[in-house]
């Protein structure tokens, strides 16, 4: 059965991905949600842009294949949205760039070039380039032995596709079994991967039902593979399992088969397991923040600040917003004259990007290190915290799910990072202050939601715990 290129694709980022779209039942996939429609629509807009730059010369589209063939054969300098069908495969390449050679029409030949969003080249780009050669061979007869790569805010640069070849083909023979509905390859829940997938949620309720070990934070694919050859693919395995014989067959440090096991264990009682003490400050004043950012714009629009005064009945929510681009200075400058005013309470946040986009907000507006630096003293990560401090029984330790564990909601159901992306989009496009108010609503929750899990963490770490367990090692949480 055939091939295309954005098959491949699929297959290199989740080969179960490509078995369901060949072979699922739709009723069961979800329609692309509205973030992963607006990635599709930036990813054409920048091909255009592209296409635009180099003069491409778009083809037909009532007849794709045939009009790229034509093309080819005038020997136009770029085309682009051009087909190369090679039966039983295909291939639609963003761009294909002329280049001297040898081929079936005269002296020059064809390379694929591919437009991404990305920012840094990924094998599975290369690999879809090789895949693009090995069909532009056939048709022009000549093997490009390159293709080119325009990621993110770069110039195009040249792989030599010679050192995918190989590689390439084995993954066809991989698919090829896939294709013919003789094997469906194995469920595993990738938080850095499922996460625009139009069947996450089949997948995972799948996955739920099995009770899969890739619903524990640390288990990877990787691991995964160790732990099924071992025998130890079984929740209930692994949790009794010796962690010194597992570090020894699976040649792991002793830490991580520690973690892995005793994680094992918290999932299968339900019951979190400190394991180490955490003194946090004592402090009347706590500021509890989160960055809203637009990544596409390089803007932190948002700086949302939970100001909780234990002299004072009810915490205060202050949205330092920029309504437009243009204003995101006057927004950093209000961020630090707020924290100045009880420059000794801690600030907590939920993983990194605060404290990342502070130093470059920093670098940006012209904050001496001196001040940055003894502003960012201050700030006390909670996810840090808690990943070498407690292992709990939630499928990842984002800030939705432990805080969901803890009996916490957003009042906003649709309400998340791509979603918010996508509002302040909307704001900026149609100037109506729903989509801003819903922002400010998703972003005091995650305030809100940071305060419940510290407040719960601070107690709890309270009580007698484990020794020699390693942190957690999970893939991080998507954020923004």
């Amino acid at each position: 059965m055939g091939l295309g290129d954005a098959d491949l694709l699929d297959y290199l980022r989740c080969a179960r991905r490509l078995y369901l779209n060949r072979w699922g039942d739709r009723q069961q996939a979800e329609a692309p949600n509205a973030y992963l429609q607006r990635l599709r629509r930036l990813a054409l807009e920048r091909r255009r842009e592209v296409a635009a730059e180099w003069q491409a010369i778009a083809v037909d589209p009532s007849d794709r294949a045939a009009s790229t063939l034509d093309l080819m054969a005038q020997g136009v300098d770029c085309i682009e949205g051009g087909r190369l069908q090679v039966d039983p495969h295909w291939a639609d390449p963003d761009l294909l760039v002329r280049q001297p050679g040898q081929s079936i029409w005269g002296d020059w030949i064809y390379q694929p070039v591919a437009v991404k969003l990305a920012k840094k080249p990924k094998t599975e780009y290369l690999l879809q380039l090789a895949f693009q050669a090995e069909l532009l061979t056939s048709i022009q007869g000549v093997w490009p032995e390159q293709g080119w790569l325009l990621l993110r805010d770069c110039h195009p640069k040249a792989y030599n596709l010679d050192l995918r070849r190989s590689q390439l083909q084995e993954h066809l023979a991989a698919c090829a079994p896939i294709l013919q509905n003789q094997q469906e390859p194995e469920l595993f829940i990738s938080r850095s991967r499922c996460d625009l997938c139009v069947w996450q949620t089949d997948c995972r309720d799948r996955a739920r039902d099995q009770v899969h070990l890739s619903l524990l934070p640390g288990v990877s694919p990787s691991r995964f593979a160790i732990l099924r050859d071992l025998k130890l693919d079984q929740l209930e395995a692994l949790a009794t399992a010796d962690p010194q014989s597992l570090a020894i067959a699976a040649d792991w440090e002793l830490g991580l088969a520690q973690r892995l096991v005793q994680q094992a264990a918290v999932f299968l009682s339900q019951q979190p397991q400190p394991l180490q003490t955490y003194a946090f400050p004592d402090s009347d004043v706590e500021f509890f923040f989160d960055i809203e950012a637009q990544p596409d714009l390089d803007l932190c629009y948002l700086h949302g600040v939970l100001i909780r005064d234990r002299r004072q009945p009810d915490s205060q929510f202050r949205p330092l917003l920029a309504e437009q681009p243009d204003q995101e200075a006057d927004v950093w400058q209000r961020l630090l004259q707020l924290l100045d005013r009880h420059p000794q309470a801690p600030v907590y946040h939920f993983c990194s990007f605060e404290v990342d986009s502070l130093r470059r907000l920093g670098q940006r507006y012209g904050c001496s290190t001196r001040r940055l630096e003894a502003l960012l003293t201050r700030f006390i990560d909670i996810h840090a915290v808690l990943t070498r401090s407690v292992l709990l029984p939630t499928e990842s330790y984002a800030l939705k799910s432990i805080a969901r564990w803890l009996g916490f909601d957003w009042r906003d159901t649709e309400a998340n990072g791509s979603q918010a992306i996508l509002w302040y989009d909307y704001w900026l496009e149609t100037g109506d202050r729903t989509w801003l108010d819903r922002i400010l609503l998703y972003n005091e929750d995650d305030c809100r939601a940071t305060a419940i899990v510290k407040d719960w963490l601070a107690e709890f770490l309270r009580e007698p715990c484990l020794t020699g367990v390693a942190a957690v090692d999970e893939e991080q949480p998507l954020r923004h």
